[in-house]
């Protein structure tokens, strides 16, 4: 009789700790997931971030170079205009 006790309560146990790992496997598939969602938008976000950094070089580099021209055209006339 002592043993049987034992059995069941062995076996309420078992079954507790079956459904135990089902819900942490379910919550761990859904941390995957939702680490696989935050890893893209992290990586949208850093190719958008580039994106408006290489944007705004070209930017740049094209004012400078206008910049450079005008100088460029103004000393060669310099002579001209004394």
């Amino acid at each position: 009789m002592l043993y049987e006790e034992y059995k069941r309560v062995d076996i309420n146990n078992r079954e507790k700790n079956e459904r135990e790992i089902d819900t942490l496997r379910e919550d761990l598939d859904n941390l995957r997931e939702e680490m696989e969602g935050v890893k893209e938008k992290s990586e949208h976000g850093i190719k958008e971030q580039l994106q408006n950094r290489a944007e705004e070089l070209q930017r740049l580099l094209t004012h400078s170079h206008m910049l450079l021209e005008e100088k460029a055209a103004v000393i060669h006339n310099l002579p001209f205009t004394m």
